[in-house]
């Protein structure tokens, strides 16, 4: 086993991706509680850290909730998305947008809803390109980012039968049911609930709620 050393306070957030484009995973861990700050370890193909970056969520307050890696505004490099803060106002979505040679542009904040988590990328409208989804600690909502030309549209607000408990909750992301077009699985003690995609459509065609900042 190897082991690298973090600095933490509390529980963490982890990912994988190619940050670098040199064809290795990279290590992204969210600071844990208490403090915004992602720690981001750079993979050199000898099993250790050859760097470490450290990315910061400014939303004003609040703890890394969720950290993601995609290409969120199509130019072929890894971008760190990071979900930080807990209630309005002081929440938000930060994409760190990456520039080549484990370098990252200023950090972009977007507008989010309360309390957010747990967070994934995937390609939820069949267009080729990184979407981000978001699922909201506590309340009844999960929320999804759409790429557009340059960049993640506005928050998406999906309305759950069931409000999940702070913490406690479960989201997966693939085809559950074969029909060649991505769903959504979210579970937690109150049960679990599926989004279906169809005809590969954004899941929120009409009646959602856009997230305000």
């Amino acid at each position: 086993s190897v082991f690298w050393p973090v600095i933490v306070s509390g529980y963490n957030q982890t990912t994988h991706g190619d940050l670098d484009a040199d064809g290795d995973d990279d290590l992204v861990v969210g600071s844990g509680q208490g403090s915004d700050f992602v720690y981001v370890y750079r993979n050199v193909g000898d099993g250790m850290p050859q760097s470490i970056r450290f990315l910061q969520a400014p939303c004003g307050g609040g703890s890394v909730q969720g950290v993601a890696v995609g290409d969120y505004n199509g130019d072929g490099m890894g971008d760190v998305a990071v979900v930080s803060g807990g209630n309005l106002p002081n929440t938000c979505v930060v994409i760190h947008h990456g520039l080549g040679g484990f370098q990252f542009a200023a950090p972009l904040a977007l507008a989010t809803y309360e309390v957010p988590g747990t967070t994934r990328t995937a390609d939820l409208n069949a267009d080729g390109r990184d979407d981000l989804v978001v699922l909201h600690d506590g309340g009844r909502r999960v929320g999804i980012y759409l790429q557009g030309d340059t960049e993640l549209g506005d928050e998406q607000l999906y309305e759950l039968p069931f409000a999940n408990h702070a913490g406690s909750e479960a989201l997966a992301l693939g085809d559950i049911n074969s029909d060649g077009c991505l769903d959504v699985a979210i579970a937690n003690d109150a049960g679990l609930v599926t989004l279906l995609g169809e005809g590969c459509e954004p899941l929120f065609s009409d009646g959602f709620e856009t997230a305000t900042r």
